[in-house]
């Protein structure tokens, strides 16, 4: 808990100063009677305020209020603000003369906080720290004279932590202490021992639990991995089988034409030989539709193209300047057309996998997909309109509180007591005047319980100011927080240089979404092309070498 700053409203001699403390150690230095005994009473009462129990005060709370309550003027209020370890501002206003209208107050919500301090009737500071207000005082908040007797005698100091850590006993040690934290340590820590049911085993039974939990986590996921590549794997594997069939059907598909190219060149041939119109057959049927078909096909075919050129002598002394034909073997050997079979394949499959796709360019924005997101979130949202009717609530419930205020309970009890007294009295010398006085006394002791039962409206009426007060702090503070975030996305996109828009900002996810598709093709074209490119090298090399 960090002190922020002080402000005494009337404590003392002084009345309307503040004291802003910087972070670290603040030092206060001043001549002897200039206030620093009584700032730092004023520091102590904005923490802790001053019990509010019932009976008599104690002679410590007679002997603080005795030194540093006002000599002038009707109120006694200090204030202070602290930061707590998990970041909430709390403002303490601290009514010395009243502590039950003593408050704290969340700065950022505006959401009371008062009863998780409450200490005695008033809000205590030091509850947040594990103590109480006169552990407090006797460790952390250390008055001048106690300063100056722990220089003669140290062991007053001792003493004094020693209760601190024993919650405050007066009667009691460390030794008590070390007792309570034991006993605690059974209750709420136990130990790691097997049918234990304290929180330690409990924990550590968790723990183990969750640590085999992980353990199959990890290796389920191992397996999905697994199981991923795998379908990687195979579905590569099919687009492999795939192209090499288009292959095979494209080889099929041109060695039925070199067939029939074959077919077409000797029905001419017997065309040229037959010219004559075929006789009609009587036997094999089938083989003579055949053959009339053939005939039919090749006279419907388009006319011969011309032939002009070298006449056949010519031809023939051009094919008698040739050198003699080769002698041996001139069939291509089985190696040499089995290579070249498998050039032509991988080269086919190379020509097929198509073009380099286009590669996306880098995006240059310096924030992740998340942040993104989160961004448009924000700018989406918009803020909710605060309810009038909230700000009504705590009008009204404000109003009520202070008509209940007004009630002048014991001038009434007082007045009314007073006059029965004086009835009795003077019933004995005038009958008529002390009967008078009896029933006005009765009629304003009358009033004066009407007043009680006001009192009990009066908290009431605290208590529905301060669930509107809530409530309406609440409520401020999410339309504040939707401001803010939204603030803070324009914020940030400006610092990225993009438009603080949700279209701009949906439109450059959606590039991010096609960037990363496109370049996850390309890396599947850049795999493919040099798996390809690596068969069709050895191919080559396989056919240099056959030749």
């Amino acid at each position: 808990m960090i002190v922020e700053g002080v402000e005494v409203i009337a404590f003392g001699p002084i009345a309307n100063e503040q004291l802003d403390l910087a972070p670290g150690m603040n030092v206060v230095v001043g001549p002897n009677e200039s206030g620093k005994s009584t700032l730092h009473a004023a520091l102590y009462a904005a923490l802790c305020g001053i019990r509010r129990g019932r009976g008599q005060p104690r002679a410590e709370d007679r002997a603080f209020e005795s030194a540093h309550r006002p000599w002038a003027g009707d109120e006694w209020r200090v204030r202070a603000v602290v930061r707590l370890e998990d970041g909430r501002r709390i403002e303490l206003e601290q009514d010395l003369l009243n502590p039950g209208r003593s408050s704290a107050r969340d700065l950022v919500s505006g959401r009371q906080v008062t009863n998780e301090i409450l200490n005695d009737g008033a809000p205590d500071a030091s509850r947040w720290l594990g103590l109480t207000r006169r552990a407090f005082l006797a460790t952390a908040c250390v008055r001048q004279a106690e300063l100056l007797a722990v220089a003669q005698d140290p062991s007053e100091l001792q003493q004094e932590l020693q209760r601190a850590a024993a919650s405050a006993g007066r009667d009691e040690t460390a030794a008590r202490a070390i007792a309570r934290l034991n006993d605690f340590r059974r209750e709420h820590v136990g130990q790691d021992r097997r049918g234990s049911t304290k929180p330690l085993h409990r924990a550590r039974e968790q723990r183990r639990e969750r640590v085999e939990e992980l353990q199959r986590a990890k290796r389920e996921h191992e397996r999905v991995l697994s199981l991923l590549r795998e379908a990687e794997e195979a579905e590569l594997a099919a687009r492999d089988r795939e192209q090499e069939l288009r292959a095979l059907e494209a080889a099929l598909a041109e060695r039925q034409a070199r067939e029939a190219e074959q077919t077409a060149r000797r029905v001419a041939e017997l065309a040229d030989r037959h010219r004559e119109a075929p006789l009609p057959l009587v036997e094999n049927t089938e083989f003579a539709n055949g053959v009339a078909g053939t005939l039919e096909r090749w006279a419907a075919l388009p006319p011969a193209p011309d032939l002009s050129g070298p006449a056949s002598a010519e031809l023939r002394a051009e094919l008698e300047a040739l050198p003699p034909p080769p002698t041996g073997d001139l069939d291509l050997h089985a190696t040499v057309v089995g290579a070249r079979r498998r050039y032509d394949r991988a080269r086919d499959l190379l020509d097929s996998l198509g073009p380099e796709p286009m590669h996306p360019d880098p995006d240059e924005v310096a924030a992740d997909d998340e942040e993104l997101r989160r961004l448009r979130e924000a700018l989406a949202a918009e803020a909710p309109e605060l309810d009038p009717a909230l700000e009504q609530r705590v009008a009204a419930a404000r109003a009520r509180y202070e008509r209940a205020g007004k009630r002048p309970r014991l001038a009434l009890l007082a007045a009314g007591g007073a006059l029965l007294v004086a009835g009795i009295g003077t019933l004995f010398l005038e009958v008529v005047l002390g009967v008078a006085l009896l029933v006005g006394g009765a009629l304003l002791l009358g009033w004066a319980l009407a007043s009680a039962r006001g009192g009990e409206e009066r908290a009431a009426a605290l208590e529905e100011l301060r669930d509107a007060e809530n409530a309406l702090g609440e409520a401020r503070f999410a339309v504040e927080a939707t401001r803010r975030r939204r603030r803070e996305a324009k914020r940030r996109c400006g610092e990225l240089g993009i438009a603080p828009e949700v279209e701009a900002i949906a439109g450059l996810l959606g590039r991010r979404e096609a960037a990363a598709t496109a370049a996850e093709r390309h890396a599947r074209w850049a795999h493919e092309h040099a798996r390809l490119s690596d068969s069709f090298a050895v191919a080559e090399e396989a056919l240099r070498r056959a030749l």
